[in-house]
This record gives structure tokens, sequence and C-alpha cells, in this order.
């Protein structure tokens, strides 16, 4: 039987992670709990390494603030991009800072069913903070 997570964990992670974006505002890599602006853009390139992503749709999920939409604009310019996200407050700064891509905000607990297909579905800043067992976030993508 599937576990999901419940909808006070949830509210845990995202209070979690907009305490850290409050202490660093003008810190995309600090405020999505990565160490440093390298470990981020590492991360992206271990990602993006997966196979040929132009002409393919990528599905970011827990896109944070969008960044890896910026290099895929540059690495792979004619993908389609669409960030998920359990955090308003990301969706929100994501769709500002690039309104040429679909961000949209998910809820796990309440829905699992994918309506969409992509090619690619990417997972990186999702385990920057463990929910209290890494297997309950799999087991929920």
């Amino acid at each position: 039987m599937k576990r999901v997570i419940d909808p006070i964990t949830i509210q845990r992670n995202i209070d979690f992670f907009n305490e850290i974006h409050d202490r660093f505002p003008d810190s995309n890599h600090r405020s999505l709990h990565y160490n440093t602006a390298e470990n981020q853009v590492t991360r992206f390139i271990v990602l993006t390494q997966i196979g040929e992503l132009n002409e393919s749709s990528i599905l970011d999920y827990g896109c944070g603030l969008g960044d890896l939409s910026y290099l895929l604009d540059k690495w792979a310019p004619t993908c389609s991009y669409e960030g998920w996200d359990i955090n308003p407050g990301y969706i929100q700064k994501a769709r500002q800072k690039y309104p040429r891509h679909l961000f949209e905000l998910i809820k796990p607990y309440q829905d699992s069913t994918w309506v969409k297909k992509f090619d690619w579905v990417l997972v990186g800043g999702v385990f920057n903070f463990n929910l209290g067992s890494e297997e309950l976030i799999w087991d929920n993508l």
C-alpha cells in the first residue's frame, strides 16, 4: 500500500523553506537549502545529463524557485519545461522570475494522479530536506 505524505508534514516542509528563504532572500541556493551555488549548479548539470533534452518535455518535480529553467533555456532551448512544487511562495516567485515557463502548485496528499505526460521527470531539490523518510518521498513521486 502506498504511503501518503500527510498535510501536516507538507506544511512543516513549507514552513521550513519559508524560514530559510526569509533569512536568505537574495540567495537562491541558500534559500533552497543548497550549501553553495556551485552545489546547486552541479546538481542541475548531473540532472540534465540524463539524455537529449532538446525537443523534450521536462517536469522539474520540486522546482523551488525555478532556477533549472534558466539553465535549460541556455542548454536545451527547444525543450518544454514545467515546474511543480508544494510551496505556494516559491511557485509565485518562479512565475515572476521566469514568466515564459509554466509553474504549478501541487498537493501530493490530495491527488497523486498525473494527467500530463513528460519525456523526462527531473527530481533534485526535493531531497534537500528529509520529511522523515526518504522512502516516503519516493512513494509520492
